[in-house]
């Protein structure tokens, strides 16, 4: 509490060894949302697509279209009331686990 929202943002990216984007119709039109992913970007983290919903290649940025089209990505499809992933989560873990260096 207390510290600026970017600056933390900034913090814990650089901190982390793959960064986990829950993608979304909202997210592809949020600058807020749209530079933290450039920050993962500017400093070569491991990117990874986690999908909350369909959302169509037009709203993607061309970072994001680029990471679609040869990245890892996961989807979750909600279904009887609550979301589900649709891999398992040992696949799901593995996946990120292979993009560590």
């Amino acid at each position: 509490f207390g510290f600026d929202i970017h600056s933390e943002t900034i913090r814990c990216i650089e901190r982390s060894s793959v960064v986990i984007v829950l993608l979304s119709k909202n997210f592809c039109t949020s600058e807020y949302c749209l530079s933290e992913l450039d920050e993962a970007y500017i400093r070569n983290k491991p990117i990874v697509l986690m999908f909350k919903e369909y959302v169509p290649e037009e709203l993607m940025v061309s970072r994001m279209k680029e990471l679609y089209r040869k990245n890892v990505r996961m989807l979750w499809v909600f279904e009887n009331g609550s979301y589900k992933l649709k891999s398992t989560w040992e696949n799901a873990c593995s996946s990120i686990l292979d993009l560590i260096k």
